[in-house]
């Protein structure tokens, strides 16, 4: 920390520049009579010098604000009016070493940052240009704890949108992350439709409030985020298939707004040998297929789909939509061929997720399901198979929830592959390729975004095979 102790004055009046905001003032030179007044904003102080004695003086100055009088400020000068070329200063404080400094009309400024917190003496001689000495003075100073003031506040996010009920916290980051006092009040513009309590936002009733951030140290810097409320949604109940047998199904699943290219797994659970199958995919609004060259991405997984000796599937994958919105796919064989398992992903279907998408639980539909056997006397229909597709805002690769994607990021994930999981991970945020595993290509791919901001690093790559939609689709290599 620098402070300038003394600076050589030739003119008549000394101005002194101090900002505040409103408030009263008093300030004096040594040890003379006080100056009191009254100021909004920016106050200069004039102080008269002409009667001053050559020699080192101080000016010291206080501001009374909510009734308390702030600490004092002092700022030293020198006075030399009758000033000669080569005139110098010998300056020491307490028992140190002096040092000797040329008067050339700028700010001499002496480190005081080995200094202890509290009182300090400054010693002072005023040398003319033959090293005689011209004036000798004492000075005491505190040294104060230096104060950082917190200089921004950001949220996570400007919006929020929550149903009766429903509590959320918003996650706030301060500016400098040093600031001495990081202490903020919270309030809500109406707290009939939200209250806050140290960020934590509750929903209270339908309508809107603002919550405000505001900084106690005296900056008054602040940031807000604007609450929306709503009624709670009807209950999302997802179909138990754990005592259905052949029929088709999406396991229930948590996504974040934003999300593209999203691998949409439907399943296929059977003990009879299925030849073919169909069914109707219906999509919440907000959720539409991932679109390439034109077409909707899909593809058969050939784990469960058995292929020919060059590579390309015994079975067909056609999909239609339909005027009802939904996407009607169809898959069978011509040459007797049966899907090979009992239990698992059998089609893929990509997404996209908008990005306004609110927070709350969506379903997706499988309905018009029948799946049949060679001998088509054998087949098995489902009216409607229901998953839930639930909506939480969360930064990919942000396990802590701080609004950042960063180191501690990379390491908490690492830590949690070796098993010793940090406190306030975020499972759903680390899984970064979406595959329900948080494993090595999670850890990988968190370095990749704090690196490239993606990822994939560098490249657009991925590990998805995807089929066009052909009589016997094949399989793509990867991209």
């Amino acid at each position: 920390m620098k402070k300038t102790l003394l600076t050589l004055f030739t003119l008549s009046m000394l101005t002194v520049m101090a900002v505040a905001q409103s408030y009263n003032y008093r300030y004096w030179v040594d040890s003379n009579a006080a100056t009191s007044g009254s100021a909004t904003g920016q106050k200069t102080f004039e102080v008269e010098i002409s009667s001053l004695s050559n020699g080192i003086h101080a000016l010291h100055v206080q501001a009374l604000k909510g009734g308390t009088w702030s600490s004092v400020r002092t700022r030293y000068f020198l006075i030399n009016h009758v000033q000669t070329d080569g005139y110098s200063v010998r300056l020491s404080i307490d028992d140190g070493a002096a040092t000797t400094y040329e008067l050339d009309g700028n700010p001499i400024e002496i480190d005081i940052e080995s200094l202890a917190v509290g009182s300090h003496v400054l010693y002072a001689t005023l040398l003319d240009a033959d090293n005689n000495v011209v004036k000798q003075t004492t000075h005491e100073f505190e040294k104060e704890v230096e104060v950082i003031l917190i200089s921004g506040i950001s949220f996570h996010a400007s919006t929020m949108s929550l149903t009766v009920g429903e509590s959320r916290t918003i996650t706030a980051t301060l500016t400098p992350e040093n600031a001495t006092n990081k202490n903020m009040q919270w309030t809500s513009s109406n707290t009939a439709v939200a209250t806050v309590e140290n960020g934590e936002v509750t929903a209270v009733a339908v309508g809107t409030a603002t919550i405000t951030a505001t900084a106690t140290d005296g900056s008054n810097v602040s940031s807000i985020c604007n609450i929306t409320v709503t009624e709670s949604s009807a209950t999302i109940e997802a179909t138990d298939i754990s005592q259905m047998d052949n029929v088709v199904y999406i396991e229930s699943f948590e996504d974040s707004p934003g999300t593209t290219e999203l691998e949409l797994s439907i399943k296929m659970k059977n003990s009879a040998a299925i030849r073919g199958f169909q069914f109707d995919l219906v999509l919440p609004e907000g959720v539409t297929p991932f679109i390439e060259d034109n077409e909707m991405v899909y593809w058969l997984n050939g784990d469960r789909a058995p292929k020919k000796s060059n590579g390309q599937f015994y079975h067909s994958l056609e999909v239609s939509e339909q005027a009802d919105g939904s996407y009607q796919f169809l898959s069978g064989s011509t040459q007797n061929k049966t899907f090979k398992g009992n239990d698992g992903e059998v089609v893929v279907v990509m997404v996209n997720i908008a990005d306004n998408i609110q927070e709350d639980d969506y379903p997706i539909i499988l309905k018009n399901i029948k799946l049949t056997e060679t001998d088509i006397s054998n087949y098995y229909q489902t009216e409607e198979v229901v998953s839930k597709l639930t909506i939480v805002e969360y930064e990919i690769g942000d396990i802590s929830g701080d609004g950042v994607v960063d180191v501690s990021d990379y390491i908490g994930v690492a830590n949690h592959i070796l098993g010793n999981t940090p406190a306030g991970f975020n499972a759903r945020a680390a899984d970064v390729n979406k595959d329900n595993a948080i494993d090595v290509s999670d850890y990988i791919g968190i370095a990749n975004i704090i690196l490239t901001g993606s990822i994939y690093g560098n490249t657009n790559a991925s590990s998805r095979a995807v089929s066009l939609p052909k009589q016997e689709a094949q399989e793509r290599d990867p991209e």
